[in-house]
């Protein structure tokens, strides 16, 4: 090996670290704390559950597609994915996308689609008593990192997702 491949190499390894460095710590600031626990609430329902079309919604394209559970949350960015469950047994869960802007009655925090509500609760109950937390997202890594380093321990010899 010559100096100049040499430095090539010193040069390139130094870079590979710093963007590794780069990308671990743009994972650990967006990984939701490690204690991250269902938080309560009450939910209502708005919409039949077997509606083709779907509502006018205040995110996205305009209507909740009729394949997509959908939830309407003050805060939450749009998009953002929820894993609902009702609070007393029996305990039924489904995730759902922010998709809409409510609930606008005192003392809820959510409000389902007809199709999302049905898959926890009956609708006849109108009203729902909810553990809820939002679904993190799968983190990811630039695709060159794949063709220097091996997979994680741990990981089961599978690399994380390529962005």
């Amino acid at each position: 090996m010559t100096r100049r491949d040499a430095a090539i190499f010193a040069a390139l390894t130094a870079l590979a670290i710093a963007a590794l460095a780069v990308v671990t710590e743009q994972t650990r600031a967006a990984a939701p704390p490690p204690d991250a626990r269902f938080q309560r609430g009450v939910a209502s329902h708005y919409g039949p559950p077997d509606e083709p079309a779907g509502d006018p919604v205040a995110c996205g394209a305009g209507r909740v597609p009729p394949n997509v559970h959908g939830v309407a949350h003050m805060t939450l960015p749009c998009g953002a994915l929820l894993v609902i469950c009702t609070a007393g047994p029996p305990r039924r869960c489904v995730e759902a996308r922010v998709t809409d802007r409510g609930p606008y009655v005192a003392g809820r925090t959510h409000d389902l689609h007809g199709r999302t509500f049905a898959a926890v609760a009956d609708l006849s109950r109108g009203v729902v008593a909810i553990e809820w937390r939002v679904k993190p997202v799968a983190r990811c890594v630039p695709r060159w990192v794949h063709t220097y380093w091996r997979p994680a321990q741990g990981s089961g010899g599978r690399y994380a997702p390529t962005c």
